[in-house]
Formats: C-alpha cells, sequence, structure tokens
C-alpha cells in the first residue's frame, strides 16, 4: 500500500488539463494499492481524475487526514502539518507523528518540533519515502534534538551556579 498525500501540482488553469494528464500518467505507473489523503488543492476534476485509475481509493474524503499505525508507531497522514505534540516533553521520545505534504519546503523537518516529518517531493527529492526510513530519521533526528536540549538546559544550570 502506498499513501499520497495530495496535491501533486497546482498550476494556472490555463495549463491545468495538460498538467493534470501528466500527473495521472504519473499516477498510474505506481505500483499497488494507492490511498489517498485529500489536499487543499485536490479540485473535483483531479479527483475525478483520480478514481479513473484501478488502484485508487480516497481515504477522508473532506476530512483531510488518516491514522495508521505501525507497531508501536502512530502516523496521523495529513496534506497539511499538524502540531502533534513537542518531541522536547516527556521522558521518552514521541511515536506519535504527523506525516504530511503541502509546505513546499526542500527540510522534511522543518515542523520536528512538533511532531511532524514532511513527505512532500520537494522534500524527498522527488522520490516516495518508505516508512522504515522514516521512523529511523525521525528516531535519529528526534533523539539529536532532545540531546541538544539536555545539553543546552545543563550548559545553562552551569552558567547560573
Amino acid at each position: 500500500i502506498a499513501w499520497y498525500l495530495a496535491e501533486m501540482a497546482t498550476v494556472l488553469d490555463i495549463e491545468l488539463e495538460e498538467v493534470l494528464e501528466r500527473n495521472i500518467e504519473k499516477l498510474s505507473r505506481l505500483n499497488g494499492h494507492i490511498k489517498i489523503v485529500l489536499g487543499n488543492h485536490d479540485t473535483d476534476a483531479k479527483v475525478r481524475d483520480y478514481l479513473k485509475l484501478p488502484n485508487i481509493e480516497l481515504v477522508n474524503n473532506q476530512l483531510y487526514a488518516n491514522i495508521v499505525k505501525v507497531g508501536k508507531w502512530t502516523f496521523y497522514l495529513s496534506h497539511r502539518p499538524t502540531i502533534m505534540g513537542d518531541v522536547l516533553a516527556g521522558k521518552r521520545e514521541p511515536r506519535e507523528f504527523c506525516i504530511h505534504g503541502h509546505t513546499h519546503s526542500d527540510d522534511p523537518f522543518q515542523f520536528i518540533q512538533y511532531c511532524c516529518y514532511n513527505v512532500a517531493m520537494d522534500a524527498q527529492d522527488n522520490r516516495p519515502v518508505n516508512v522504515k526510513r522514516i521512523q529511523e530519521e525521525l528516531r535519529e533526528k528526534v533523539g539529536k534534538k532532545r540531546q541538544d536540549y539536555e545539553n543546552m538546559r545543563k550548559m545553562k544550570e552551569m552558567i547560573g551556579k
């Protein structure tokens, strides 16, 4: 199963039909069952074209999100980034994250502080990203962020004495 978090392209109406055809062709080349979470630029025309493909399923209608559990992890799959918490809060590293697109940033960790991971094509070298890789990158980045925070806290404590 592949999850697609919407919005392959946003273009002027003049180019829309040509771009839609090109993007639908790209979607048709993806293997397996594809579940689509709609985004803010997914027009009725785009949705109709998505549904022409035999391996496509719309999973959220107008809710813009879906929750998926992978082992002890919970992923809130959303087109837009949604705050899920604070990676610095609590004694344990978080296991609930929003996996999103929408921002057009090339930084997958743009909102890591708030437990968000960007899988937009801009942030992933125009390639799909595997859930195992997401988990590995989150473990590494969150661990480093928490360690940096702890080091800063200790340094402030030493300076204050």
